[in-house]
C-alpha cells in the first residue's frame, strides 16, 4: 500500500518512511565546492615534441675504426615557461603530458658531448641529439570560496629531452633516422 503524505514524507513500501529530499539548501547562497581555494590547473592546448639536432662534429678516417670524439653544441636549446605559473610545475606539466623526462627550467644543452662509434672510411658525422617539448598551455587558479577557477591566462614552455642520442653516420649512406638525417644535412656537404 503506498501513501503521500503532505509532500514532506513518502512511503516506498508497506511501512516504511523516506524523507523527501529538501528542494532548496538552507543557505540559498551556497554553491558547491569544485575546487580547493587557491588552486591551480594548467591545460595544454598543444604540445610539439620534435627531434632536433644539438651537436655535430664531421671527421673523415683513412681506415675502419673505433672513434671517439668530444663534439661541439650546434643548436642550444634552454628550458622555459613564459606565462603564470611555477616553472618548475608548468616543465612537471609538459614532462607529464610529453611522457619526456625533461630539462629544468633555465637548464640549456651541454655545451659538448662524447661520441663514440665504429666508422668505415670516408667522411663520417658524429652528432648528438634530443627531443624538443614546447607547447602553449591555460592556467587557471581556483577562487577563494573554491566554488570556480577564474579567468584562464595563456603562456608557454620549452624545454628538451635529458636523454641525449648519440651516434656516427656516414656522409655516404641513406638514412631515415630524423637526428642522423639532419646531421648528414649540415655537415655533409
Amino acid at each position: 500500500m503506498k501513501k503521500l503524505i503532505a509532500g514532506a514524507m513518502t512511503t516506498v513500501a508497506v511501512g516504511a518512511m523516506v524523507p523527501l529530499l529538501a528542494a532548496a539548501p538552507a543557505n540559498a547562497d551556497a554553491q558547491a565546492k569544485v575546487c580547493k581555494p587557491g588552486a591551480t590547473k594548467i591545460t595544454w592546448v598543444k604540445t610539439t615534441k620534435t627531434p632536433t639536432l644539438t651537436h655535430g662534429k664531421l671527421r673523415t678516417a683513412t681506415k675502419p675504426e673505433r672513434v671517439s670524439v668530444r663534439v661541439p653544441k650546434v643548436t642550444t636549446i634552454r628550458a622555459a615557461v613564459k606565462g603564470p605559473g611555477k616553472p618548475a610545475t608548468v616543465l612537471a606539466s609538459l614532462a607529464k603530458q610529453t611522457k619526456l623526462k625533461l630539462a629544468d627550467v633555465n637548464e640549456p644543452t651541454p655545451s659538448l658531448v662524447g661520441v663514440s662509434a665504429k666508422v668505415k672510411a670516408g667522411k663520417t658525422v658524429f652528432y648528438a641529439g634530443t627531443t624538443k617539448a614546447d607547447g602553449t598551455y591555460t592556467f587557471r587558479t581556483c577562487n577563494s570560496k573554491g566554488t570556480a577557477y577564474g579567468a584562464a591566462k595563456k603562456g608557454t614552455a620549452v624545454s628538451w629531452n635529458l636523454k641525449l642520442s648519440r651516434n656516427a653516420v656516414h656522409c655516404s649512406v641513406k638514412t631515415v633516422d630524423p637526428l642522423a638525417a639532419a646531421a648528414q644535412q649540415k655537415f655533409c656537404r
